[in-house]
């Protein structure tokens, strides 16, 4: 399908930006894939004797590639400049444990609050640090969380299965075509024996489901985290407006 090969050409490239990009690419391979099926299709907007508008849905569903971990690290000391050099050596542990499950890519693992204060009632520091961790295949997050296991003063706040970005686009292609499908069953029914000519689609919003999956305990004791594997999907709506002849 035409949609499916420039979606595919999209992907081959090295510059997955941002999700505006992707709709524009979805939308003008639905354009460019109704004019190729329906050559005509824009010539009968005048004269039209009756219209079919349908509202239909399609999903696509895959296991997710990716794993995401998020950790917190803590870091003691007499001084705020003990307790961030504490929690440095832990996130150097982190680090040297856990880099290979990002392919080596520093930049997956990600900052997402810093902070040192006085602990309350206490004249000693503390510095937190909490983490964002993207491992590459989601089938190593029980091998990249037993990595960081055994490391001082770092806890485990949750670890998921998640669609990396080239999956979602390759999903929202292939529900857009299923939900078209659908949208032309439908007004086929409806037409009677009529020729049909798509003249106006909308795309709707697209919604995330998941499927039930299997529920795992963290093998780091100190915290009881509970992370998810199972399938992912996505849902699309499309609103087909047909002209009716014949």
């Amino acid at each position: 399908m035409l949609v499916n090969k420039l979606i595919g050409e999209f992907i081959k490239t090295e510059h997955v930006t941002t999700l505006i990009a992707v709709i524009a690419i979805l939308i003008l391979g639905l354009t460019l894939w109704i004019s190729v099926l329906y050559p005509n299709g824009a010539s009968h907007q005048n004269g039209i004797g009756s219209s079919i508008t349908v509202t239909a849905a399609g999903t696509s569903e895959q296991y997710p590639s990716q794993g995401v971990i998020y950790l917190s690290l803590n870091g003691s000391g007499s001084s705020a400049q003990i307790a961030e050099a504490n929690l440095s050596l832990s996130l150097a542990l982190v680090n040297s444990s856990i880099l290979k499950y990002t392919g080596y890519n520093l930049s997956d693992i990600q900052t997402q609050y810093y902070s040192v204060s006085v602990v309350r009632n206490s004249s000693r520091y503390e510095a937190v640090e909490q983490l964002k961790i993207t491992i590459i295949d989601s089938k190593n997050i029980s091998n990249a969380l037993s990595a960081v296991a055994g490391i001082k003063n770092v806890y485990v706040n949750g670890a998921y299965a998640q669609l990396s970005q080239q999956q979602s686009i390759i999903m929202r292609n292939q529900a857009l075509s299923y939900a078209l499908d659908n949208a032309t069953k439908q007004a086929e029914v409806l037409a009677d024996n009529a020729s049909l000519t798509p003249i106006n689609i909308t795309i709707g919003q697209y919604r995330s489901i998941i499927s039930p999956g299997v529920a795992a305990t963290s093998p780091i004791t100190q915290i009881g985290t509970i992370f998810y594997y199972g399938n992912q999907g996505l849902t699309e709506t499309v609103t087909v407006t047909f002209s009716r002849s014949g």
